[in-house]
């Protein structure tokens, strides 16, 4: 008798501690299945950029803005909108303590205009994101192609041979391969050139 109700103890042990076990199992599958999912997103995504390994890095650090939608095209277009309008203000502000901080007259100059492009391309990002959320995806196009402008006149002012204290070539470098990664989402939205039609038929 004892015997039979330590085997019945026993088995309603292993089936009490089985069960968490085993759905805590599938839990850590279906996330394992979700970061593997996640990431294969993000690699064909970077593979339309021209550095596909340093977008990857990029999008590797922000994995977990992603959550369970790396497969929604107009949600992955919104994170890495919202990543390149972040890493804007985060240059011009850099930026702009640089020519707060010069005391050579002709690199303040060319920090100002230089923070000035970034101010405006941070503008012209948060119109692009605002065209997202409405669906007006013709037109982050020509938000994104304002924002290489800027991109170019500050490149230009800090050619290769110019002294640049604060290397604004690296960080320009940088924010353009956030630009190329913003247009390569856009570039998977639907090309429908009329929303509202699919509103009001």
């Amino acid at each position: 008798m004892a015997s039979h109700l330590q085997k019945i103890t026993f088995i309603a042990l292993l089936l009490t501690i089985g069960i968490p076990l085993s759905t805590g199992d599938r839990e850590r599958s279906r996330r394992l299945k979700h970061s593997n999912d996640t990431e294969q997103h993000l690699r064909d995504l970077c593979s339309e950029t021209k550095r596909s390994d340093e977008c990857w890095n990029i999008l590797k650090s922000a994995l977990n803005k992603f959550h369970d939608n790396s497969d929604d095209q107009y949600f992955m277009a919104s994170v890495v909108t919202d990543l390149a309008i972040t890493k804007s203000k985060e240059i011009y502000d850099r930026v702009y303590q640089y020519y707060s901080n010069s005391n050579d007259d002709g690199l303040k100059k060319k920090y100002f205009s230089c923070s000035k492009n970034y101010y405006n391309a941070n503008c012209n990002l948060v119109l692009a994101r605002r065209n997202l959320e409405y669906d007006e995806y013709p037109n982050i196009s020509d938000e994104l192609d304002d924002v290489e402008e800027e991109l170019k006149i500050c490149r230009q002012n800090f050619r290769e041979e110019s002294f640049d204290a604060g290397r604004v070539k690296g960080q320009n470098e940088e924010f353009g391969l956030y630009v190329d990664i913003v247009r390569a989402a856009a570039g998977r939205l639907p090309k429908n050139e009329d929303p509202i039609k699919y509103f009001y038929p």
